[in-house]
């Protein structure tokens, strides 16, 4: 049975199987093109290519996921905690956007309620 390691890439369950690294953690380098690991989900190859000067991309040759990370993200351990990190941060952004939707929704509401009291007193006055 082979040693085996999971990295949750994203928010929507996306993971990345790979052999545990003997001695070297690298997912730099000419080991990057043959193969990364593979996509869990399709059971393809997900490979890692310089993209720019300043990043690169993991892709899965079989379904075409595409995620653009730092340079610096240059080991299995620092991509398990950098998508760490950017799936905390969307959930968090995902929270604020709901607490800012629930609170448009209550000022509509108020608005709307005030309106009519409005509406109301001003046809009483009349």
């Amino acid at each position: 049975m082979e040693n085996r390691q999971e990295i949750l890439l994203t928010q929507f369950n996306e993971i990345l199987s790979i052999r545990k690294p003997r001695t070297d953690d690298s997912i730099d380098g000419a080991y990057a093109d043959l193969g990364i690991g593979i996509h869990k989900i399709c059971k393809s190859t997900v490979c890692s290519r310089e993209i720019s000067e300043t990043h690169r991309a993991i892709f899965c040759k079989g379904c075409g996921l595409r995620i653009v990370i730092p340079k610096e993200i240059d080991t299995y351990a620092k991509l398990n905690a950098w998508c760490q990190e950017q799936i905390a941060q969307q959930k968090k952004q995902e929270e604020f956007t709901s607490m800012v939707a629930d609170w448009i929704k209550y000022l509509h509401r108020t608005t709307k309620d005030h309106e009519t009291r409005i509406s109301f007193f001003e046809m009483r006055a009349c």
